[in-house]
């Protein structure tokens, strides 16, 4: 038996309310798709101001867009004093096309008796009204508001409770239920669903400041929430007054400007460095890194690797079979200097040169052991030695002879 996964839902998606709060842009209407009506102040008055009137033709749009025609309609009426039946459906006609005007006229010619008055033509444009709208479009706006309404971070207070106040208003504007038209909520209830779609630190501030909204008005809490966003603009996130920003001329372009996000330790400016239990074999304590993340030794590394792998095999053995012979040519010469006479070891200077072994000794090294080689090496040194110290005394036997004889 399989077991379905649960699946999660965001709760902000699950309603789609027939008003956004984030209201939508009317679009730019052109000539042809606008009729224009000169209006007067009053209308019974030739003598009154005018003005006019752009009626957008309406065929199938949002509920949005249904809602200002009728608002765009009931302002054409009063402007231009049409108070009977007949011509406020001469207008409505005019204006209407395509879906719209169907629905329009099915409810006319399926209604018995009809006549063309004032209560007539509004259930005529409840007929539109149900065909631009979906099913239940009262009830689940009420839901969003009373559940889901929430202020967005980028939008002021002013606007958010102006936007909540006209879908509070346009209410009126949807279809009936059960008969019913819908009505507006009340005040105090508005005032709650707005608490309640603040951020949770207004909704403490209220709190301790004894803010009560079941008796404040729209505009009493406004002007607190006011207060609260020009505070929170002061102090930002960091807790802080915001730092002026240097004007054009004060920047300097030929320095960069430094990066505002440092996420690692906090530099000490009086000393120039790290207060952190960082260390590092190359630059030292409290420099920043450790010695796994310093770039120096990394590069060095790096560069190391390369020499290395840059060498062939051949020269790899060689350079094993040089660093032990180097190693034995040592070893022997330790030994030397040891069996030399004290005379010896004086006439030796810093810079008496080595001399580089002969062909016959590197052939011994080898084919020989390192015991036997350094055995025939010694014997050797020991001949050389003797040898020099013979022909030492027998020169100083021929100083001797002369200076006799020069005595003589």
């Amino acid at each position: 038996m399989k077991v379905a996964p649960q699946r999660t839902y965001n709760k902000s998606a699950m309603i789609n309310p027939p008003l956004p709060l984030e209201k939508v842009k009317s679009p730019r209407y052109e000539k042809h798709q606008v009729q224009t009506f000169k209006c007067r102040v009053d209308p019974t008055d030739l003598n009154s101001s005018q003005y006019e009137i752009a009626v957008p033709f309406f065929d199938a749009g949002t509920p949005e867009e249904w809602i200002y025609f009728q608002r765009c309609l009931e302002r054409a009426f009063g402007g231009q004093g049409d108070t009977t039946g007949p011509q406020q459906y001469k207008k409505v006609r005019m204006l209407l096309q395509g879906e719209a005007l169907t629905a329009f006229e099915a409810f006319v010619t399926t209604t018995a008796n009809h006549k063309e008055t004032l209560n007539s033509l509004k259930e005529a444009l409840g007929a539109v009204t149900d065909s631009v709208f979906p099913k239940k479009s009262a009830q689940v706006q009420k839901r969003y508001l009373r559940r889901f309404l929430r202020k967005p971070k980028e939008m002021p207070i002013k606007k958010f409770a102006a936007r909540v106040t006209e879908i509070n208003s346009n209410l009126t504007y949807f279809p009936k239920e059960n008969g019913k038209a819908p009505s507006p909520l009340p005040t105090d209830e508005v005032v709650d669903m707005l608490e309640f779609g603040c951020p949770p630190s207004w909704q403490k501030e209220m709190i301790l400041q004894d803010f009560d909204t079941t008796t404040a008005t729209v505009k009493n809490f406004v002007e607190f929430c006011e207060r609260l966003e020009l505070v929170e603009g002061f102090e930002g996130r960091t807790g802080k007054f915001p730092k002026r920003e240097a004007s054009e001329e004060r920047k300097r372009p030929h320095k960069k400007a430094r990066s505002t996000e440092h996420t690692g330790p906090k530099r000490n400016k009086r000393h120039n460095t790290f207060n952190s239990g960082f260390y590092c074999m190359y630059h030292g304590k409290d420099k920043g890194h450790d010695t796994k993340d310093c770039t120096v030794l990394k590069h060095q590394a790096r560069a190391m690797r390369g020499q290395h792998n840059a060498q062939k095999h051949s020269e790899k053995k060689n350079f094993r079979a040089k660093k032990e012979f180097a190693a034995m040519i040592g070893e022997v010469t330790e030994q030397l200097f040891a069996k030399m006479t004290p005379v010896q070891k004086r006439q030796m200077t810093p810079d008496f040169p080595v001399p580089e072994p002969s062909k016959q000794l590197v052939a011994a090294f080898e084919n020989a052991s390192i015991e036997s080689s350094a055995s025939s090496v010694t014997d050797r040194s020991s001949a050389s030695s003797s040898t020099s110290s013979s022909s030492t005394g027998g020169q100083s036997d021929k100083r001797m002879t002369s200076s006799d004889s020069s005595e003589n």
